[in-house]
């Protein structure tokens, strides 16, 4: 598919993606108010953070080796699935063990049913991840951002359905999580075994290539999850599921403004991994000035309405989430810039560079988080993440490109914009001409 019809296609998906999951959040917070909002918020994180911790990186590792050995795709989507079965089962056993031990604070609020919704989230949160971003290095952009469509629809649909029935409560809540993903696990099987692409076999030699690279990637998927992420359960700990909840409905807004940048960030991924050399720095480049540009336009009107739709769709007793969207809006507009910078040195095998930083962005936050939640709540985690996220773009930039260079790199991206914007209005010239 053409990079900018994709990043058109997948810029939508994550817009329709980003109003399911607000009208998911809406429909809890509107039935069951703040507290439960938070109990839930926290309690979803937990098997998201088992599964992401245990993935080891495959997802990623199955989108660079399928971009990059299209003649292999069979043998490489069917030893990732194996490879992510098991590592989903073993997730499981781990998530069951913590439970049992009373090792997760954040699922307090569950009861045995909840307890056995969430463990099953982490195993299929793994081959989710898996069979989306098999599609993604085939190219089957809009396949790919499908399976990531049922999987919110599905859960919205449920949510909906319980509240009318008035069957919504956190349990409930979480079971319809669980079985969106599996629906959509069910949906990305289907779509790749129409194509061919399935093949059950196990490949030990590339077991080991997709293990090694994904291991590599994975330190970044880590610390990307963790600093956008553990603040959320740090805040719960800290001052409760009240502020914990208020949190929670102010990055739901917030996150929209990077959704431009993480559309643009995965259709680039495959391309970028293909190319060698000065091509991926100057693709990287051409990109960034797009993204930074287009996220700071959304940031600038999240910002007119952000407040009176946080008000509108939770009700009165959200308002206080109004301030801390306003203290992470800085920080998501910068993090676009981030997620782009991820996959670039992700496509040149360097993504451990950008682990190191997100790692050290991290420990910032979970430092600022405990100095600031307990006086701050809600706010004073929204101010560490805006900093945190500010230091990881900073740094990244540098990495990418001395700030000596930037200047020459600005200038060239003026004389692309200057150029695009010729094409576009030669049409309207030449029409009138004729």
């Amino acid at each position: 598919m053409n990079p900018v019809r994709g990043s058109l296609l997948t810029l939508g998906s994550q817009a329709a993606i980003a109003v399911l999951t607000f009208a998911a959040t809406v429909v809890i917070g509107r039935t069951l108010g703040p507290e439960s909002r938070g109990a839930i918020a926290a309690a979803l994180l937990t098997p998201v953070l088992f599964g992401t911790l245990g993935c080891l990186g495959l997802g990623t590792a199955t989108t660079y080796f399928v971009a990059r050995e299209p003649a292999r795709i069979g043998a490489i989507v069917g030893t990732g699935l194996a490879a992510a079965g098991a590592l989903g089962a073993l997730s499981l056993a781990v998530f069951g063990g913590a439970t049992a031990l009373h090792l997760l604070p954040s699922t307090t609020s569950c009861d045995g049913v909840a307890l056995l919704a969430l463990g099953a989230i982490a195993p299929a949160f793994l081959l989710h991840d898996l069979v989306a971003n098999a599609l993604r290095g085939d190219g089957r952009i809009a396949a790919w951002n499908a399976v990531y469509l049922v999987q919110s629809g599905t859960n919205v649909a449920v949510l909906a359905v319980l509240a009318l029935g008035a069957r919504l409560d956190v349990t409930t809540a979480i079971a319809s999580t669980a079985a969106s993903y599996f629906v959509s696990v069910s949906f990305g099987l289907v779509a790749l075994r129409r194509s061919g692409l399935v093949r059950l076999t196990v490949d030990r030699a590339l077991v080991g290539s997709l293990v090694r690279y994904g291991a590599r990637a994975h330190v970044g998927s880590v610390v990307f999850f963790l600093n956008y992420r553990l603040d959320a359960l740090l805040l719960q700990g800290i001052a409760g599921n009240y502020e914990a909840g208020i949190y929670a409905t102010a990055v739901a807004p917030s996150e929209i403004v990077w959704m431009l940048g993480s559309a643009i960030a995965a259709v680039a991924f495959p391309r970028l991994a293909a190319l060698s050399g000065d091509g991926i720095r100057k693709s990287t480049t051409r990109l960034l000035g797009c993204t930074f540009g287009l996220s700071l336009l959304v940031g600038v009107v999240a910002a007119l309405v952000g407040p009176f739709a946080i008000v509108w769709a939770y009700g009165e007793a959200f308002r206080p989430a109004v301030t801390p969207f306003y203290w992470l809006l800085p920080g998501t507009i910068l993090f676009s810039v981030v997620k782009l910078l991820w996959v670039h040195f992700a496509a040149r095998d360097q993504a451990l560079r950008v682990a190191l930083v997100v790692g050290g962005a991290t420990a910032l936050d979970v430092a600022l988080n405990l100095l600031l939640a307990a006086p701050f709540g809600a706010s004073g985690s929204a101010v560490a993440a805006s900093v945190s996220y500010a230091l990881a773009a900073g740094t990244l930039l540098v990495l990418f490109a001395p700030p000596r260079e930037w200047p020459a790199m600005v200038s060239s991206l003026r004389d692309d914009a200057r150029r695009g914007l010729a094409i576009v209005l030669r049409g309207p010239i030449a029409d009138r001409r004729a």
